[in-house]
């Protein structure tokens, strides 16, 4: 049977969720603490992730984040950063806006983890991003909570063992692992104005025209790219490896 289910509740605020096109999730007064329940009532754990990064997002958001997911009923919070993949439109429109800093394919790919800070955010250097990220954590984390956690998943019928092990993972992996991680990466990379905003939301559907590219001698452009054997004029990796674009 099934015995955890995951949910993008994305952001706690009305405004956030508008940036990320899920609005739609406020409506009707819906009572996310009482969803939450009718879900863990038939024996089944919920994992919420909120996205840390937003526009809206500023000092006090990670201690917030963990606040909501505690009043949610959460029996594990995951919090990711805010990461525009190449191809997507929060790609387009934070290259629009200059924002955009960890670009170096495909050597870069592996910060691509929705856990590194690659783009410049609006109210939060990428310190403090990580500083309210792990702050978040340690909220929701602590010992105390964690037990709670597990004594209540026993009251409605879920499998403890899950949400103890589950946890005391994220736990280690967040204040431990991530940590790490962190001290081989450039945390003052940011330090840029962010230029004017583009209009629309980050997920708007706004048509962004990206500036031509000089093709070096034996590359090729998104122009003529299904050449086989050749190399993107971008990211250099060879085409059969990325696809037709």
């Amino acid at each position: 049977g099934c015995m955890g289910v995951f949910i993008g509740f994305e952001s706690i605020s009305v405004n956030g969720l508008a940036e990320v096109s899920k609005k739609f999730t406020m409506g009707n007064d819906r009572d996310m603490k009482a969803s939450v329940r009718s879900i863990q009532m038939h024996g089944i754990s919920v994992l919420g992730s909120f996205i840390l990064g937003l526009d809206i997002d500023a000092k006090g958001s990670g201690r917030r984040i963990a606040e909501t997911a505690r009043s949610y009923g959460l029996d594990i919070l995951n919090v990711m950063v805010l990461t525009p993949l190449p191809g997507t439109r929060l790609w387009k429109t934070m290259e629009a806006e200059d924002r955009l800093v960890v670009n170096n394919f495909p050597n870069d790919w592996k910060y691509f983890t929705l856990t590194f800070p690659v783009a410049r955010f609006k109210n939060l250097t990428w310190r403090e991003l990580v500083a309210e990220r792990d702050g978040s954590f340690k909220i929701f984390y602590s010992y105390a909570g964690i037990l709670h956690r597990v004594l209540r998943s026993i009251r409605y019928g879920a499998n403890p063992a899950v949400v103890l092990i589950s946890n005391l993972i994220i736990r280690a992996n967040t204040l431990r692992l991530d940590h790490n991680a962190y001290s081989g990466f450039n945390l003052t990379g940011d330090k840029k104005p962010i230029g004017p905003r583009v209009p629309g939301s980050l997920t708007s559907n706004a048509v962004v025209t990206p500036a031509p590219i000089a093709a070096d001698p034996g590359m090729v452009t998104a122009a003529n790219d299904k050449q086989t054997g050749r190399r993107h004029a971008v990211s250099t990796a060879p085409i059969s490896e990325i696809g037709i674009y």
